[in-house]
């Protein structure tokens, strides 16, 4: 609790970075106030790596794995290909098989490589 007293004694609050936001928010318990601040800089490609890892993994807590694989679609550039697998499996296990696939085949035809370990924490090598 005491990050969000922190943040709230920002002055003025809409300077307080989304990214940061959000994982308070997640953090304390409230993923879908965080995801609707992630998804606020999504379309615009504005995430960064831990941005996007973040609200994957906040939509693979809230049981929407399909969503998690769009934004690993969308933002497999910059997460890696390793990362990018581990939401493939994921996303497999879970049930939402018909989007893995495609999340699978995009990085199939990309870089060849097949589902692998990484890190959680650090951010992938570009593919393509």
């Amino acid at each position: 609790m005491r990050a969000k007293e922190e943040l709230d004694r920002i002055d003025p609050p809409h300077e307080v970075d989304v990214y940061t936001f959000a994982a308070v928010e997640a953090a304390i318990g409230r993923p879908v106030l965080a995801i609707r601040a992630l998804e606020m800089l999504a379309p615009n490609g504005a995430l960064g790596c831990e941005g996007a890892k973040l609200l994957i993994e906040l939509y693979a807590r809230t049981g929407q794995f399909e969503r998690a694989v769009t934004i690993a679609v969308a933002y497999r550039q910059i997460l890696g290909a390793q990362a990018c697998w581990l939401v493939v499996g994921a996303a497999e296990e879970a049930g939402a098989v018909q989007p893995a696939r495609h999340l699978a085949s995009l990085l199939g035809a990309r870089s060849g490589e097949g589902p692998l370990t990484v890190d959680p924490l650090s951010c992938g090598t570009a593919i393509g």
